[in-house]
């Protein structure tokens, strides 16, 4: 169940990073991405927060469990793309916090906001599709991806 609610959230997130160029393919989408725009804080910090303890996951466990590459690969690149999108998207409720934490991680965690908010759409349409993903891969079944 938690993985579709993340793989939900990545989407979501995604959808509201590349908003332009989605309502540029499917105009029908301005009225969810309208509604959307309101809860973006709390989306970008779902995401972020889920992304880092899955990259933690990933990274901790990727030598004790036998998982195929492709999904090891899959599931640590949509865990990646939710901290970036999740970071981009919350940036303005944690840079307070950030600036008190410590002055090079505020100034490296703007760097790689302004990095991702300057062609956001390759960074969208990826986490569209791992997102989708994410959400069904518990719906499907696809058991075939472990090893």
């Amino acid at each position: 169940m938690l993985e579709t609610f993340m793989g939900v959230m990545l989407t979501l997130a995604s959808g509201i990073l590349g908003r332009d160029r989605l309502l540029q393919e499917q105009p029908s989408l301005k009225i969810m991405l309208h509604h959307l725009d309101a809860y973006k804080d709390v989306i970008g910090i779902c995401c972020l927060v889920g992304g880092l303890l899955g990259l933690y996951h990933s990274l901790s466990t990727a030598l004790t469990h036998d998982y195929s590459p492709v999904y090891w690969l899959a599931w640590s690149s949509s865990n990646l793309i939710a901290v970036l999108v999740g970071q981009a998207l919350c940036f303005v409720i944690i840079e307070a916090r950030l600036e008190e934490l410590s002055e090079r991680v505020h100034l490296w965690c703007s760097q790689l906001v302004k990095v991702v908010t300057l062609a956001p759409v390759r960074l969208s349409w990826l986490g569209l599709a791992l997102g989708v993903w994410r959400a069904l891969y518990p719906w499907l079944g696809a058991e075939y991806l472990k090893v």
